[in-house]
């Protein structure tokens, strides 16, 4: 009883520390969300200055069919800059409520998990990338080492066929 007690114990632990670890994997990509949603406002800010630039051009010529359709666009790029600064507010708000990450030094994972997150810290928002490569390669499984190709007899009439699969 005491030795499936244990097991069951050992498996509680490693479940928190994995879920710890995607906890971190998340607010990571969270940052990088929230980054490219910094790029997208600014770039929907340039277009609308430059469409409003180019209304106030063509104001001047007398086009009436032209001014409306650019009108109509720079409405579109504004109701778009709206959506995303909500979400990129929802999104602070997500990411401020996470309640912090305890820390165990008896596991891999959580060693991990608080390495990246010192690491996280530290870094600038828009610099996300670096991490993402470390989180990858942690979470990449370890496969065991294949073995060695079974030897064949000088006796062997067999030719060995060229293996096609990626």
């Amino acid at each position: 009883a005491g030795e499936q007690e244990e097991k069951w114990r050992f498996q509680a632990e490693i479940l928190r520390a994995e879920c710890n670890f995607l906890r971190m994997e998340r607010e990571v990509a969270l940052r990088k969300l929230d980054c490219h949603r910094g790029q997208m406002e600014a770039a929907l800010k340039t277009a609308v200055e430059t469409l409003a630039s180019g209304r106030k051009k063509i104001d001047g010529s007398g086009e009436v069919g032209v001014a409306a359709a650019l009108e109509e666009g720079i409405e579109d790029l504004e109701e778009m800059m709206q959506e995303l600064r909500v979400e990129k507010e929802s999104g602070r708000r997500a990411m401020s409520g996470m309640r912090e990450l305890r820390r165990s030094h008896g596991r891999n994972f959580d060693r991990q998990a608080s390495s990246l997150r010192r690491r996280l810290e530290k870094m600038p928002p828009a610099d996300a990338e670096p991490i993402i490569k470390d989180i990858r390669e942690i979470a990449r499984p370890v496969s065991p080492p294949l073995p060695p190709p079974a030897e064949r007899s000088d006796g062997d009439d067999h030719v060995p066929s060229a293996n096609l699969s990626d």
